[in-house]
C-alpha cells in the first residue's frame, strides 16, 4: 500500500514538473501590432543600391527645375532687374530665376536654328514650324544668350529690346557646349580698325588726330608693346587669338582706270588745192586727205591746211611757183611720196606723178569723227578709212572747210598700253588683251602701274569731276558733270584672316608667316614683246611690263606701306555665362510635371535606405 502511494507521489511529481517546464517554455501570445528592427529583408539589397542611385542621378538633373516650380506657385511674375549690363556689374543676375531684363542684341550674333532639329545638325523637318534664335546681349562681354522663339530666321518688325525668360547657366543648357564652340569658329566679334597710313598723307591737310594714331600705333609697333589705337581713339592689346585683316600699300604701284568713254576734241581749216593754167587738159589742184590710221594716238593741233596749188606757165622750170611738192606744212601734214619731199622734180616727170605729189594726207587716231561745223554733220570715212576733199577743177576756186574732230583716247585697250608706253610706265598686261576678249567689254580700263610717286600725285590732283552749270538754263540739263580722263588709287596688298600670332616684325618690315595663294603678289620689271589684235589686224609691242613673281614662305610688308589693320576677336563665350531662355515661366508644364516626379524619387529612395541599412547595420 505504502509502495504505491509512493509511486503515484512520484508520478505526479514527474507530471508537475513536466507541465511547470510546458508553462516556462511557451511564451504568451501577443495579437498586438510592435515595431521590430530585427533581420527580415529578403530580397538583393544590390537593388536597393541600384534604385538609390538612379534616384538621385533623377533628382539631381530635376532638382533646378523643381526649385523652379516651386517658387512659381508662390510667385508667377517676372522680377525686373532693368538693364542687363548694370545687372551684371550689381550681380543681380542669378541662375534659376525668371527674369524681365532689357538690352539690345548684336545683329551679326543671330543664330537661327529650325524648332525640333537637332543644334548643327541639319536635316529635314517637314513638322518643324518656326525657329529658336540665339543672340548675344551687347554689353555683357559676350556672357549673356537669350533664346527666343521666332516663325522666321531673323527680327521680324522692331529689333527686341525688353526679353523675359529662365536665367539658367550655360553649361546646364544640353547645347551650351556646341553654342559656345560655333561662336567661336564660326563668328567674330565686332571688328577694330587700326589706321595707319593713309595714301597721299598731307601733313598740312590731314586731321591731327588721324596723324596722331598714325604715329603712336607705329612706334608701338616697332616696340612690339602690342598696343594699338583704333579710329574711335579706343585702345586695344591684341593676343594670339585675334584675327586680323592687313591692308598695306605696294609702294609705286598704282591702278589706273581709264574713262573708255572721255572725248577730245580739235578744229582744224582745210582748204583744197587749186590748179592755174593757161590750157585746161582736165588737171585739178592737190587733195587733202584725211586717214585713219593705229599709229597715231593724238589729233593735230589746231591749225589750217591747204593742199599744194599748182600754176602752169610755158616754162616750168623757169617758174620755182609750179613746184608741186613745195609746202609748208612740216608737223601733221605728210606728203604721200617721203622720198621726193624737199627735191625738187625734173621736168621729165608724168602728169601722173605730178597729180599724186600734189596731196596732202593728215593723218589721225583710228576711230576719230569728222564733223563740218557750220552744219554739224557728220562726214563718213570711206571703205579703206580715207575722206578726201578733192582739190579745185582748173581755173576753179577752192573749197574751204572747218572741221571738227572727236576722238575717244582710251576707247580701246591698245590706245591705253601705246599710252602707257609712251609715259614710259611699266604695266601689267591685262587678261583681256591676252585672251582678245577685250572687244566686247563695257566699262572703264583698269590696269597695274608702276610709276613716280610725283606723277601719281599730279593724277590724283586731276581725278575729280568737275560740275559745270549755265544759269541760262533752267531744269534737269542746267548742269553737267565733266569726268577725268583717269582715275588713280594705290595697289593694296589684302591679307585676310590671318592669325595675330603668325605676325612679327623683323626691322623696319612687318613678317607674316605660313603665307597662302590668296595673298596678293608681288610684281617685277622686265621686257617683254606680246601681240595682240586691234580692228582685226595683228600687231606686236615691246614694251617695260609686270610680271607676278614666285610666293615665298613668308610674306613681307614694309612698316611704310602699311593702310589699316582689322582686328577680329573671337567670340569666346565663357563658362559662367547665362542663357536667358525666353517664355519659360515656372508654370509652365515642362516644368510643372517634375515637382511630383521629385518628391516620389525622394520617397523611394528613402524606403531604400531603410532596407539598405536593415541589411548591413542592423543588430540581431
Amino acid at each position: 500500500m505504502s509502495e504505491n502511494k509512493d509511486n503515484d507521489m512520484k508520478n505526479s511529481d514527474l507530471e508537475n514538473e513536466f507541465f511547470e517546464e510546458g508553462e516556462k517554455e511557451q511564451a504568451p501570445l501577443d495579437f498586438s501590432f510592435k515595431p521590430s528592427w530585427s533581420k527580415k529583408w529578403k530580397r538583393n539589397p544590390y537593388v536597393s543600391i541600384a534604385v538609390i542611385f538612379f534616384s538621385s542621378v533623377l533628382i539631381y538633373l530635376f532638382f533646378n527645375d523643381f526649385i523652379y516650380g516651386v517658387k512659381g506657385l508662390f510667385n508667377s511674375s517676372p522680377t525686373d532687374i532693368g538693364d542687363i549690363s548694370r545687372a551684371i556689374e550689381k550681380g543681380t543676375l542669378k541662375s534659376n530665376q525668371f527674369v524681365k531684363i532689357s538690352g539690345r542684341p548684336i545683329i551679326q550674333s543671330i543664330l537661327p536654328v529650325p524648332r525640333g532639329q537637332k543644334l548643327f545638325h541639319p536635316r529635314t523637318q517637314k513638322n518643324a514650324s518656326g525657329y529658336y534664335l540665339y543672340f548675344i546681349l551687347q554689353e555683357t562681354e559676350n556672357s549673356v544668350i537669350v533664346k527666343m522663339a521666332s516663325d522666321k530666321p531673323q527680327f521680324i518688325g522692331d529689333i527686341p529690346t525688353v526679353h523675359t525668360g529662365r536665367v539658367v547657366k550655360i553649361d546646364d543648357v544640353k547645347e551650351g557646349a556646341r553654342i559656345q564652340a560655333f561662336y567661336k569658329n564660326n563668328m567674330k566679334d565686332l571688328d577694330q580698325d587700326i589706321l595707319f597710313n593713309p595714301m597721299f598723307m598731307d601733313k598740312e591737310k590731314d586731321p591731327p588726330r588721324i596723324l596722331e594714331m598714325y604715329r603712336k600705333n607705329k612706334d608701338n609697333l616697332k616696340n612690339n608693346t602690342g598696343v594699338f589705337i583704333t579710329d574711335t581713339s579706343r585702345v586695344i592689346k591684341p593676343h594670339g587669338d585675334f584675327k586680323v585683316d592687313v591692308k598695306a600699300y605696294f609702294e609705286g604701284d598704282y591702278i589706273l582706270t581709264f574713262n573708255r568713254k572721255k572725248e577730245i576734241s580739235a578744229e582744224i581749216s582745210v582748204t583744197s588745192g587749186t590748179y592755174k593754167a593757161d590750157v585746161c587738159n582736165g588737171q585739178k589742184g592737190g587733195d587733202v586727205i584725211i586717214e585713219r590710221s593705229l599709229d597715231i594716238h593724238s589729233l593735230p593741233e589746231n591749225e589750217s591746211v591747204t593742199g599744194n596749188s599748182h600754176v602752169e606757165k610755158t616754162d616750168p622750170v623757169k617758174n620755182p611757183a609750179a613746184d608741186p611738192l613745195k609746202s609748208t606744212e612740216k608737223p601733221v601734214v605728210i606728203n604721200h611720196d617721203k622720198k621726193a619731199t624737199g627735191n625738187k622734180p625734173s621736168v621729165k616727170d608724168t602728169a601722173e606723178k605730178t597729180s599724186e605729189l600734189r596731196d596732202k594726207i593728215i593723218k589721225v587716231p583710228y576711230g576719230t569723227r569728222i564733223l563740218e561745223m557750220n552744219s554739224m554733220t557728220e562726214i563718213p570715212f570711206d571703205k579703206k578709212g580715207r575722206m578726201i576733199i578733192e582739190g579745185a577743177k582748173c581755173n576753179a576756186k577752192s573749197v574751204s572747210l572747218k572741221l571738227g574732230m572727236v576722238w575717244m583716247p582710251f576707247a580701246e585697250l591698245p590706245d591705253v598700253l601705246y599710252w602707257l608706253k609712251l609715259k614710259n610706265y611699266p604695266f601689267s598686261i591685262p587678261s583681256e588683251l591676252i585672251a582678245n576678249t577685250y572687244d566686247g567689254n563695257e566699262g572703264d580700263w583698269e590696269v597695274i602701274v608702276r610709276m613716280p610717286s610725283e606723277d601719281a600725285m599730279a593724277i590724283s590732283a586731276k581725278s575729280g569731276i568737275v560740275k559745270k552749270c549755265d544759269s541760262k538754263i533752267k531744269g534737269p540739263g542746267q548742269c553737267k558733270y565733266i569726268y577725268p580722263e583717269m582715275y588713280i588709287r594705290p595697289r593694296s596688298a589684302f591679307i585676310f584672316n590671318t592669325e595675330m600670332r603668325n605676325i612679327s616684325l623683323q626691322g623696319e618690315s612687318l613678317v607674316i608667316a605660313g603665307t597662302r595663294t590668296d595673298f596678293p603678289k608681288y610684281l617685277k620689271e622686265t621686257k617683254r614683246t606680246f601681240k595682240y589684235s586691234q580692228n582685226g589686224v595683228r600687231r606686236t609691242m615691246t614694251a617695260s611690263v609686270l610680271e607676278h613673281e614666285k610666293l615665298q614662305s613668308t610674306y613681307s610688308l614694309p612698316l611704310k606701306s602699311l593702310r589699316k589693320f582689322k582686328f577680329y576677336p573671337p567670340v569666346n563665350i565663357p563658362s559662367n555665362a547665362y542663357v536667358i531662355v525666353g517664355n519659360e515661366t515656372p508654370r509652365s508644364w515642362g516644368v510643372l510635371w517634375k515637382i511630383p516626379v521629385v518628391l516620389i524619387l525622394f520617397l523611394i529612395m528613402v524606403f531604400n535606405f531603410r532596407a539598405v541599412f536593415l541589411h548591413f547595420f542592423a543588430k540581431k
